[in-house]
């Protein structure tokens, strides 16, 4: 569902001491061996510091969320549903 609080989470976990590298899971997706490329530009994993991944839950991104949540720590933002539709309608009427 949108509007649930995904990008909040992620500005939040971006602003960690920790957190170094931000890719999104489309870009991972384009990307058969995950990992970040300065010369070609190919967006991915940097193995030497702390990465944060973003995706959203479709049907294309499911295998590969999968596979990130039984070997990372995995945040999934939950949000009522009432409030969502609220955001949404008024964001967008």
């Amino acid at each position: 569902m949108q509007h649930t609080g995904t990008w909040f989470m992620v500005e939040f976990l971006r602003s960690h001491p920790e957190v170094k590298h931000f890719v999104e899971i489309q870009a991972l997706r384009k990307n058969a061996s995950f990992a970040a490329n300065a010369e070609s530009g190919a967006l991915g994993l940097k193995p030497e510091v702390r990465n944060l991944v973003q995706g959203h839950f479709c049907p294309e991104n499911m295998e590969m969320i999968r596979a990130f949540a039984t070997t990372c720590p995995t945040v999934v933002p939950l949000r009522d549903p009432l409030a969502s539709i609220l955001t949404a309608h008024y964001r967008n009427p």
